[in-house]
This record gives structure tokens, sequence and C-alpha cells, in this order.
């Protein structure tokens, strides 16, 4: 702001001299063509044709507004020269530039800045004629600029001062926002946000709108994490009582070996259904690095052909129709247990004597598996609750469907972590049918 302020003021300067000495020039100019009408150079002799123009105040007095005139032969020579310079002295020649007829230059006499014009007599180029003014406005408008600046430039600085503190404060009171909500968020805080005015498309308004969406995030995964954690708790806890209470069965007292064995099998059957519980939390918390493994291409028509068909063997209504010569980018394993999870849920979810359809085979550039029950199927309202971990359907609950709620978000996990899709279709009058696609792979 200082330096704009002195830039002002050079400019301010320049543009007062450039028109002052227009104006200069402009009465220079006019005097000038009036008196070179009053004078005649004959037989080497300057002869004034019009002494009363010569007698004016302007020429005999020497003030601001005075003129300083002169007549000079080709060497130089003064062959006349106005009263008023009679006590002040001869003002030197300036030489006329080889073809101009007048030439009007600053020249410094004794210490006063002079603005002189020189032009040729009129019909003779051996008799200049030199007029000359004190140009003292330039000099007044310098100094009354000059004393201004002297008196504002303090209030200039305080302005200036003042202006910085009131801009500073407000470019980094957002900011400064930003860092106490930072200093001040925790998990009982989540919720709090920025809400300071600014306009979304300028970087205040994109800071607030990231930061807003960061802490939506964050809230979010806070929400999902404390809520996996209690369901986990649940689910967890509901085995280890269980054995629990078949540890104290069986060490309350002497139990026969057939007690012995029964208690055993049930620990062995809750002890399985931890490690479960355990895996599939483990796998949903790598799902950030399932992209990863997307560099392997398995078959899948083989791996439905030789581990999952064979794993339902024994259930008659589970019927494959399974076409040849299907790959895949991902892990195989990771794929088992999607289909795994399908087919089981639709077997838990169907009665004995309704069949489950496992197909799989290639449409246009899409690889489609779909596994479709006619059993109790999934309302609207729990349609969109089905992915998440440990989420179970009332149906499931009230029938005593036994699980926990992880099979599915497993299956949304792994098939979006493979680039695929899920389609479910609920609205027939029995069952469901789950469709996964995924990019198709040409194999030579």
């Amino acid at each position: 702001m200082i330096t704009l302020h002195l830039l002002f003021n050079i400019i301010l300067i320049g543009f007062f001299n450039y028109y002052l000495n227009i104006e200069s020039d402009t009465r220079l100019r006019h005097e000038l063509s009036r008196y070179l009408n009053s004078f005649n150079y004959v037989y080497n002799h300057l002869i004034i044709t019009d002494e009363k123009e010569l007698e004016e105040k302007a020429l005999t007095t020497i003030t601001e507004d005075s003129f300083f005139l002169e007549v000079f032969d080709s060497t130089g020579k003064l062959l006349y020269r106005s009263t008023n310079l009679k006590n002040w002295g001869n003002i030197p020649l300036l030489k006329l530039p080889p073809g101009k007829e007048i030439s009007i230059k600053d020249f410094n006499f004794k210490g006063t800045k002079l603005r002189v014009a020189t032009a040729k007599l009129l019909n003779n180029n051996k008799v200049f004629l030199q007029l000359s003014i004190i140009n003292s406005s330039l000099s007044k408008a310098t100094n009354k600029i000059l004393a201004i600046n002297l008196i504002t430039f303090p209030f200039v600085i305080f302005l200036v001062f003042l202006l910085s503190i009131i801009i500073a404060n407000r470019t980094f009171e957002p900011i400064n926002r930003v860092v106490t909500l930072a200093e001040n968020i925790s998990v009982q805080n989540i919720k709090a946000r920025l809400d300071y005015p600014a306009d979304p498309e300028d970087e205040l308004g994109r800071l607030k709108t990231a930061f807003n969406n960061l802490l939506d995030r964050l809230e979010k995964q806070i929400a999902e994490i404390s809520q996996f954690s209690n369901n986990a708790s649940h689910q967890l806890m509901t085995p280890l009582t269980s054995i629990q209470t078949e540890l104290e069965f069986i060490l309350r007292k002497e139990r026969s070996n057939e007690e012995y064995r029964n208690a055993l099998i049930e620990i062995k059957s809750e002890t399985l259904r931890m490690i479960k519980i355990v895996r599939a939390m483990l796998l949903l918390a790598k799902e950030d690095d399932l992209t990863k493994e997307l560099i392997n291409i398995f078959n899948l028509s083989s791996l439905l052909k030789k581990e999952i068909m064979p794993a339902y063997s024994n259930n008659e209504n589970v019927k494959f129709n399974i076409q040849n010569g299907i790959y895949l980018k991902g892990r195989e394993d990771f794929m088992a247990i999607v289909l795994y999870n399908l087919i089981d849920n639709a077997i838990k979810y169907s009665n004995e004597k309704e069949d489950i359809f496992v197909n799989a085979f290639l449409e246009k550039d899409s690889v489609v598996i779909e596994v479709e029950d006619f059993g109790i199927g999934i309302t609207e309202e729990e349609l969109q609750n089905i992915f998440e971990r440990f989420y179970r359907g009332k149906n499931a609950e009230i029938q005593g469907i036994k699980g926990f709620g992880l099979g599915l978000s497993l299956v949304k996990t792994i098939v979006e972590g493979f680039k695929g899709k899920i389609e479910i279709d609920n609205k027939r009058e029995k069952g469901v049918k789950f469709t996964l696609r995924f990019n198709k792979i040409q194999m030579d």
C-alpha cells in the first residue's frame, strides 16, 4: 500500500509536469507569434516595427507571469533584449535544431527553471527570436504534492496498518476456526462443523466444504466402528457364553463319556462359529487392499465345478448350470467365500422342498453369476440394510435361522473390490435372486 501510494504520487507529478508543459508551450507559441511581427531585419540592421507591443508589463517587470524576449543573430550576438532582462542578465541562445521552425526546451538560468522557445524571424534565417518564461507552476505543483504527502503520510501509514490488521483478521478467521475446531474435535464432539459464510467456489469456501466433508466421513466411519465393535462383541459373546456354560456343566461333577463327548462337540461347534466370525472380520478389515488382488486371473468355471458343486452334492435342491471357459480377475479363495455365502443363505432361507439355482455364464462383455431361491425373500425395508455388518432380518430372527450377519457384508466387500456389481431382484411372489456382474476376460 505504501509503495502504491508513492507510485501514485510519482505518476501524479509526471501528469502535472506533462500538462503544465503543454499549457506553458501553448502560451509561449501564442506570444512568440505576436512578437515575431514586431521585428524586421533589413541590411543587417534590426528594426522594431511595433514598439508598443514591446512595452507591455510582461516584458518590463520580473514576475511569475513575465516574458523574457531576446533577439540574436546567427553568430549568437545579442541584438535586442526586453527591459526586464537588464538587471537579471542575458539568457544564452538555445540553438534551433536543423529543419525545425520552433524549438521549446527547459533551461536552468541562475537557479531558476525556465521554459525557452526559439524561432527564426519571419522570412529570415539569420536572426532568431527567443522567448522565455519562468516555469514555476511545475515547482509549485511538485512542492504542494510533497507538502500534502508529508502531512498525509503518517495518516496513510496508520490507515495501511489498520487495514492490514482488518484484512489479516478477516483472511485468517476461517483458518483459525479450522484450527480451533480441529483442536476441540473428538469422538464426543464429532458432529461439530465449520459454519462461516463463504462462496463455495473460492478457496475459503472449498476449504470449508472439504473440511466438513472430512468430518462427515470421519463421523460415518466412527459410527460404523462403534456399531461394528458393539455387534462384534455381541456376536462373540454368544458362543463364548455357550462354551462357558458347557464347561461349567461338565466340571460340576463327574460325567459319562457320552456327556463329555456331546459337550466337546458343542464346544467345537461354538469355537468354529467364533473362528468364522473372526475370519470374516479380518477379511472385512482388508477391504481397501482387495483391488491389489486383481493382478491374478482364475478359472471361475473350474472353481464352481471342482470345489463349489462337490460341497453341495448331498443337497439335491441346489442345481448348477455352469458355462465353460469363464475367467475372472481376483483371488479364487475370495470368490469361493462369495459363492458359499450366497448359496448358504439361499439354503437357510428356503425350505427343504424348494429348489435353488446357481448359474454362471457369459453375457456380451460381462461375466454373470446368479443365485436364485424361492424362500422367505427380502422385504423392501430390509433391502436397505442387508449389506450392513451384523445386520439380520426380522424374518430370520423370528424363524430362528442361525447366522451372525456378516455374510452379505463380505459378499459386497469382495464383489466391489473385484470391480463387480450386485443386483437384487426381490419383486417376486417368493424368494430372491442375487446377480453378480464382472468384466469379462478374453482368454486365447
